[in-house]
């Protein structure tokens, strides 16, 4: 399975609960899928919906997402749409694998494109958070912890209970520190031997 489904598969169930969200795939360039009706309606027409009155195919619409893009990475491409349009966002969420070469801000500013338009997009939007799932993780990331944001590595149903608990400020910039300190190694001991 490609990034590109995996993070096709977890915007579309996003975009299922939460109609009203918007949805940007990226390469080097930003495609936008934002309109849910008008995505129902092509799926209609290429009956690509089971039946035509029942809710949206989220597999059919992780499909038409992951198709949308291919090729280089620039992972500031959907910030920097945002800061031009002066959007107002609560929260970005990247599925990704996070390896951007792609991006066109000199690596003198010693930072990431990322880096440089979350900056911008937290000037017009101060209380925003960003997560950002890396679906292959490896030992670099576009933006470091932050009380604003969350990186996370690898995928599974657990995604969705850390995004919410981040979106409702019951995490902190250490809380990966204090869950490991948690956990009673007697415990884990006794299941070993």
């Amino acid at each position: 399975m490609r990034c590109v489904d995996v993070a096709a598969l977890f915007a579309s169930a996003f975009k299922y609960v939460n109609p009203d969200i918007r949805l940007m795939a990226f390469d080097t360039e930003v495609r936008q899928l934002s309109n849910l009706s008008k995505v129902q309606e092509y799926l209609k027409r290429k009956n690509l919906m089971k039946q035509p009155n029942l809710e949206i195919d989220i597999f059919a619409l992780a499909k038409k997402f992951a198709n949308m893009c291919g090729g280089g990475t620039d992972y500031s491409k959907p910030l920097a749409l945002l800061v031009k349009e002066k959007a107002k966002v609560d929260m970005v969420i990247y599925f990704s694998d996070n390896e951007s070469w792609a991006d066109q801000i000199p690596r003198a500013h010693r930072q990431t494109g990322m880096m440089h338009y979350w900056k911008q997009l937290k000037q017009l939007n101060p209380d925003a958070k960003l997560v950002c799932v890396d679906l292959q993780p490896y030992a670099t990331t576009q933006l470091p912890e932050h009380k604003d944001v969350m990186n996370i590595g690898g995928f599974s149903d657990n995604v969705f209970k850390l995004i919410e608990s981040f979106a409702n400020n019951e995490m902190h910039v250490n809380h990966w520190i204090s869950e490991i300190e948690n956990i009673d190694l007697t415990q884990i001991q006794s299941h070993v031997s």
